[in-house]
């Protein structure tokens, strides 16, 4: 049975989807001047074609600001994927959209496949080898799609146009090379799928010696799979193994295609068709229900924060407080409760630097443990103060107290 959180985060995403349908249906009945679009859309076409050959034409978008991003053919969660509507002679045939590789974007529990920047989609055209029309085809498209920032989706719509003469192709067009290395190539060998249970099981021939980094599959299949959800892979020879936790009430497809990102920002898109998948090999990454119990975590902490107590920097720390409580002379009731107040004063510096960091994070920087020693300041004042407790213990002075 779905947990209460993961029915309101669906519900979230069929809100947000329904009213971005609603907003885009209201753009479309509107003038097309009566809104500009925060990402730009241009309709290029790469050259000439010959009848019975092929060009390509691109979309390309671009942003008016850094702060707006576009969708992928599956969007994730929430958002939408652009609608084309052709306007061309009889003769032209123009195939599917062919996308870079997306980015991940996770918004309140809601995972959104999105493109930052200027992007641009190829599609391929084709012409009848007994085309009899004019010398220059003239397309037109009417498109729809949306562009979201972090907090606000507004529906933008284009009408394109343009002309792609009929004859021999000229030659490389340097803009569409680049277009081309964004893409994320097809890998020519058919990969497999399978489910199991609430998993997909998905195998993608991937080289063994391709490193893979930490890979993210994006499933261009529709409310399939549960896009937030933590994925994990496998190693086996020459396959990649993915096991990807289901979304609800899916029903299996007769074929499987889609992304796979890998560490380095790659992409290899892939086809699948269903079949046995690869038992076995090295784990990459686990899910989430497959890693260790809370105790577990619990228990290395408390084994790895004893374990540094034998450490060189810090066994000094607690002889020095050891010889403090020992020259004290009190009673053991006060020694206990300066053991303690000692033990509070660690975790509270431990908690407020952690606290530090996850507000940091939380304001979009990027920073880890130990961060503030990659400040040049701060390892100056951490030395300067290693000096003067130095000096205080060759006696070079006393502190009050």
């Amino acid at each position: 049975m779905p947990s209460a959180r993961t029915t309101f985060a669906h519900l979230n995403a069929r809100f947000a989807m329904l009213m971005a349908a609603l907003m885009l249906a209201m753009l479309v009945a509107a003038p097309a001047a009566s809104q500009e679009n925060t990402i730009r859309a241009t309709l290029l076409a790469e050259g000439a074609v010959a009848p019975g050959g092929e060009t390509t034409l691109a979309l390309r978008f671009t942003p008016v600001s850094e702060e707006w991003h576009g969708y992928w053919a599956n969007p994730g969660d929430a958002g939408l994927p652009m609608e084309l509507e052709w306007a061309a002679p009889a003769g032209v045939t123009i195939g599917e959209a062919l996308y870079p590789t997306p980015q991940r974007l996770v918004i309140d529990g809601l995972m959104n496949h999105i493109f930052e920047g200027e992007y641009a989609v190829l599609l391929p055209l084709r012409l009848a080898r007994n085309y009899a029309g004019d010398d220059v085809i003239k397309l037109k498209l009417a498109l729809t799609y949306l562009a979201c920032t972090d907090r606000i989706c507004v529906p933008q719509q284009a009408q394109l146009q343009a002309a792609v003469p009929v004859g021999e192709d000229g030659g490389p067009n340097a803009a569409f090379t680049r277009y081309r290395s964004q893409l994320a190539p097809l890998i020519d060998a058919p990969g497999r799928y399978a489910i199991a249970g609430n998993l997909l099981r998905l195998a993608i021939p991937v080289a063994a010696g391709v490193e893979v980094g930490e890979p993210h599959i994006f499933i261009r299949n529709r409310q399939l799979v549960d896009y937030a959800a933590r994925q994990g892979f496998r190693r086996k020879g020459d396959w990649l193994v993915g096991d990807i936790p289901l979304a609800e009430n899916v029903t299996r497809p007769d074929r499987l295609e889609g992304i796979v990102r890998l560490g380095n920002g790659r992409g290899l898109r892939f086809e699948a068709e269903p079949g046995a998948i690869p038992s076995g090999g090295k784990r990459l990454m686990a899910l989430a229900d497959e890693r260790p119990a809370l105790w577990v975590l619990l228990a290395g902490a408390l084994v790895g924060g004893l374990l540094l107590n034998i450490m060189p920097c810090v066994v000094p720390i607690l002889s020095l407080k050891a010889l403090s409580l020992a020259r004290a002379g009190g009673g053991e009731g006060e020694a206990r409760a300066e053991g303690l107040a000692y033990t509070a004063g660690v975790v509270l510096a431990c908690v407020a630097l952690g606290g530090a960091m996850l507000g940091l994070r939380a304001a979009g920087e990027q920073v880890g443990w130990a961060f503030q020693l990659q400040e040049p300041g701060v390892v100056v004042a951490l030395l300067a103060l290693a000096v003067l407790i130095t000096a205080n213990l060759l006696g070079a002075f006393e502190l009050p107290g």
